[in-house]
């Protein structure tokens, strides 16, 4: 497993905790993903949030709505995104 890989499966494991039970109520997550690779940025951020929704649908949660916040400063562990996902 290549440390790309295993940095998604470890995010996932830090969020799939957070999930509320499937009892038909609307929920939100927020994801706080941290992109230090600057010239694959989109390409790291949208892999790591594609991989978590797919989590989320083979555990048969439906996805409502994504919703993308951009943090534009650089720190020093990188570009900060956040994502919030409306679910049931």
């Amino acid at each position: 497993m290549s440390i790309f890989n295993q940095r998604v499966k470890q995010s996932i494991d830090n969020y799939k905790e957070d999930l509320k039970p499937k009892n038909g109520k609307l929920h939100i997550l927020l994801i706080e993903t941290i992109v230090d690779n600057e010239y694959n940025q989109k390409k790291e951020y949208m892999s790591k949030i594609n991989d978590f929704l797919d989590f989320m649908q083979e555990n048969k949660y439906e996805i409502l709505d994504v919703k993308l916040n951009i943090n534009s400063e650089r720190s020093m562990a990188g570009y900060s995104y956040e994502t919030l996902i409306t679910y049931k």
